[in-house]
């Protein structure tokens, strides 16, 4: 009797068989190109394949792909030589995260933390529902994220910080969170895995 057994595909390429890490040699030989620029990193264009494998993290379940983020990530931050105290997520509204079922920032974020030894703590609260990012321009954008987010009752002066995203576009989910955790006396640093190339 003959056996077949179906093999996991790589939800990036959708083509070759997926590894451990999700995405299959092929993919995570050419997924990335690290970026470092002052206080911010992130592992490439949102374009082409990362923008696939972004997707399939955020829409298609894909969760073995946070690793793969999170081991590159790593390597940057340390070839960035930061040093940092928490890992923080930028957070989904309560409503999206129910329709959703996770948090694809917080699963890179986790396993981030794990590969630096540090902190993983989820500092922030998003208390308004806001509309999705990319369907508004940059000033909708901006508009669309006053008193967006709140910061849990935890004394964070001092502390250096790494707030992640998965994608950066016009920079203003990003800005908002900053300006939080800022106005509370820490030092922030930005990781995301993606950023929207400039046109």
């Amino acid at each position: 009797m003959e056996i077949f057994f179906k093999l996991s595909r790589c939800p990036v390429c959708k083509e070759n068989a997926s590894s451990a890490l999700g995405a299959c040699k092929t993919c995570q030989n050419s997924l990335f190109s690290p970026q470092i620029e002052d206080d911010l990193v992130y592992l490439g264009d949102y374009k082409a394949r990362l923008e696939h494998a972004v997707k399939a993290l955020k829409f298609k379940h894909s969760h073995r792909l946070s690793k793969l983020f999170a081991n590159e990530l790593a390597k940057t931050i340390k070839k960035a030589n930061w040093q940092a105290d928490i890992i923080c997520p930028i957070p989904l509204h309560w409503s999206r995260y129910l329709e959703r079922g996770y948090n694809q920032s917080a699963l890179v974020a986790k396993d981030l933390a794990k590969n630096l030894d540090i902190e993983f703590n989820k500092l922030l609260i998003r208390q308004k529902k806001t509309k999705q990012q990319a369907k508004l321009n940059k000033q909708e954008r901006e508009i669309n994220l006053n008193n967006a987010f709140s910061l849990k009752n935890i004394d964070i002066r001092n502390k250096t910080i790494i707030l992640l995203d998965d994608v950066i576009t016009s920079g203003a989910t990003i800005n908002a969170a900053v300006s939080i955790l800022e106005q509370a006396k820490a030092k922030i640093k930005i990781a995301a895995i993606a950023k929207t190339p400039l046109k």
